[in-house]
This record gives C-alpha cells, sequence and structure tokens, in this order.
C-alpha cells in the first residue's frame, strides 16, 4: 500500500511502472552507468520525472551528480561511505544515504550520521552489473531488446545456487544474490545504531507473502 511507505524507488527508464505512483512518494533512481551516448535519453526522462512533479533521485555512481540539478539527491549503497571522514565529504550533497551491507553492526554503530541513513532490511543485493546483456548473449532467459520490457533470466552456479539476472537501463543486466537479506527482526538493533530508514528490495518475488519468512536468507550488517 502506498500509504504505508515514504518512498517507492523505481529505476528511471521504468516510465509505465513509476507512474502508477503519486510523484511525492517516488524516487526514481539513474542507471549504475552513463555513456556519452546514453546522456540524451536520460535528461529525457529526467525532464519527464520532474514534469510529472518527482522530487527525488537516486544515484548510483557520484560522478552523476551533475544530472540532478532542481531534484533532492540520495545516495545509493554503490555510493554509500564506510567511515566518517567520508560521510561528512558526501553529507552536504545528499538527502539520506544508504549504508552499505558490507558493513559491521559495530562500523554502522561507529560511523558518524550528519544526514538520515537507511539499510537493506529485505531483498536481494546487487552482485555484479554487465555492460552486455547475458539473457541475450546465453539465451538464458527471454530477452525484450525493443523498448524498456523488463527482462529476467537466473544464472546456476556449480552448487545449484539461483542468481536472478534483471535487465538494467542500455540493455546491461545486473545480477543479484541467490538468497536474500533478512534483518526485520532486527530493528531495535538498528535503531540503536541510528539508522533510521528500513529498505525492502524487491526483484523476483512471485507474492509478498513469502518476504515475511524467507526459507534461506542471509544476515548482511549482522
Amino acid at each position: 500500500d502506498e500509504n504505508d511507505v515514504r518512498y517507492v524507488d523505481i529505476p528511471i527508464q521504468n516510465t509505465t511502472i513509476w507512474k502508477q505512483f503519486s510523484a511525492s512518494k517516488l524516487r526514481l533512481i539513474l542507471p549504475r552507468v552513463i555513456l556519452l551516448a546514453d546522456e540524451d535519453e536520460v535528461r529525457s526522462l529526467l525532464a519527464e520525472a520532474k514534469k510529472y512533479g518527482v522530487s527525488d533521485i537516486i544515484i548510483q555512481n557520484l560522478s552523476h551528480l551533475s544530472y540532478c540539478g532542481g531534484f533532492e539527491v540520495h545516495a545509493s549503497l554503490s555510493t554509500a561511505p564506510t567511515n566518517s571522514t567520508s560521510m561528512r565529504i558526501i553529507a552536504p550533497l545528499f538527502k539520506t544515504v544508504e549504508l552499505s551491507p558490507e558493513m559491521t553492526e559495530n562500523a554502522i554503530s561507529r560511523i558518524e550520521k550528519p544526514i538520515p541513513t537507511e539499510a537493506i532490511i529485505y531483498g536481494r543485493v546487487p552482485l555484479m552489473h554487465t555492460m552486455t546483456c547475458v539473457i541475450e548473449s546465453m539465451s538464458c532467459g527471454e530477452c525484450k531488446r525493443a523498448g524498456n520490457g523488463i527482462c529476467t533470466a537466473r544464472l546456476i552456479d556449480r552448487t545449484g545456487a539461483s542468481f536472478p539476472i534483471i535487465r538494467e537501463f542500455g540493455h546491461r543486466t545486473v545480477v543479484f544474490n541467490s538468497h536474500p537479506t533478512y534483518l526485520c527482526d532486527k530493528a531495535e538493533r538498528l535503531d540503536k545504531c541510528g539508522v533510521g530508514g528500513r529498505i525492502f528490495v524487491f526483484t523476483d518475488e512471485k507474492a509478498l507473502a513469502n518476504c515475511h519468512s524467507p526459507n534461506i536468507f542471509t544476515r548482511g550488517y549482522f
């Protein structure tokens, strides 16, 4: 329910999805990589977002700040600082910062927090970004090259673990962890660490009921 969340984060290229939500609830995610050939399309999408009334953007690369004039900017985990010095440096640039799941609970509690911080408490963490389409090159799923179709597939490793692949902007792909992070039962400990934002990452879930108690999960920060 849109009323139960502070933000809904959606990749900016998925216009048909984010236009189903109120502009005040949206934080649109810029691509991880923006090549010179991508700039016109990205600027066009940002103009469309601004016209819709969106005011918040998430960046996944510090060099992309230059695209975000006129928006409130949030830092994703790929730009996250891991010590107080770097946190103080980037704080004036962002409204919120998502903490890296590679940080320990002790590190989270010790790092200075001059701006609000957020942590993933449910969902698959991205492991790898590919510049070529794994789905197309390996024929491991349905590739929808035309337009911004959402393609999905899976990589299976030697142990049988299954890693979801989802199409990114520019016909690139993102490989996600085989198991979701689950920290929904650690709310009090995150509060003590000074982390106020809780992030749920949805990728290939078929039913939200399965998110409350996944059979296999990782602990991330803990």
